[in-house]
């Protein structure tokens, strides 16, 4: 199914080292994973987003346009190894 689908159920999702980076989690010009997330029929809780190459940017991108969304149901994220500094 769809993960924006309102017949899918899926609540995890795993995306550990397939190399998503910062354009992957928002562009305004393509499906994203900031979408994915803020879309009123997910269900995603829990995603696991380590070891992939977000960045300061993709960070900054996920918090902003994506995890502060009302829609947005995700309450656990695993972004470790992702070349993200304290100034993301």
């Amino acid at each position: 199914c769809a993960l924006w689908d309102k017949n899918c159920k899926v609540t995890t999702i795993n995306f550990d080292n397939i190399g998503i980076n910062s354009e992957h989690i928002y562009h305004e010009e393509r499906s994203n994973l900031a979408s994915i997330l803020c879309s009123e029929n997910s269900r995603i809780t829990t995603i696991n987003l380590s070891n992939n190459n977000i960045g300061d940017t993709g960070a900054h991108d996920l918090a902003y346009k994506a995890l502060m969304d009302k829609n947005c149901k995700v309450t656990t994220i695993n972004l470790s190894n992702n070349n993200i500094t304290s100034g993301g």
